[in-house]
């Protein structure tokens, strides 16, 4: 327990989670580029052997596909190293690092990277759960118009999947839920007394 309330070993914490935070981030990049290297180095190729039109669509699909594959698999290796750095950021229980700026700039960081590799997968279930999580972090953070935009798009693909599983309880739930950051989206983005935020609020 002294550990973990302790200044020096929360900031070691910290350093320990922004280092998973900078190799998941630099991770996914580098694989970004290796693939499109491999996109580019692929259109220089001349198959010779390839006389029809089908045959080089047959080609370039494979090659889209695998290209895929690599992309996702550098999105789980992302999430690996973001969940290992908030699972991190969480053993640290000083109050003051808690407090600090560095510790919510780098849980919002870790959120912000996390959701848009869910997003990606189309995960929307924890999308909304991380989302809701950033915009806890603080009121500065709840004041970002982005994230309740994104929350509401979240909830709207949840509410549609409840509605097609016939689980009404549950649509009802993620349509209120997308109202209200939709709602929310529209006043810090455009302001409450706006025609844009009066015309959301009658759709909705």
């Amino acid at each position: 327990i002294l550990d973990l309330v302790d200044e020096s070993s929360s900031q070691k914490r910290w350093k320990d989670a922004n280092k998973e935070y900078s190799l998941a981030i630099e991770g996914f990049e580098n694989a970004l580029k290796t693939i499109q290297k491999k996109r580019d180095d692929a259109k220089k190729i001349v198959y010779y052997e390839d006389r029809y039109e089908w045959q080089k669509k047959t080609r370039n699909e494979n090659l889209e596909k695998n290209l895929s594959k690599m992309q996702s698999d550098a999105r789980n290796n992302a999430n690996t190293k973001l969940i290992r750095g908030m699972a991190i950021l969480d053993k640290i229980q000083n109050p003051k690092v808690k407090a600090s700026e560095p510790y919510l700039d780098l849980k919002a960081g870790l959120y912000r990277e996390y959701i848009k590799h869910q997003d990606a997968f189309k995960n929307y279930f924890q999308s909304a759960d991380f989302l809701e999580r950033y915009i806890a972090l603080s009121e500065k953070h709840e004041k970002e118009a982005e994230p309740h935009r994104m929350l509401a798009l979240a909830y709207e693909k949840l509410e549609a999947n409840a509605s097609k599983g016939k689980n009404s309880e549950m649509a009802d739930e993620f349509k209120e839920s997308k109202k209200k950051h939709l709602l929310r989206f529209a006043e810090l983005h455009y302001g409450r007394e706006s025609k844009e935020y009066t015309a959301i609020e009658e759709k909705v």
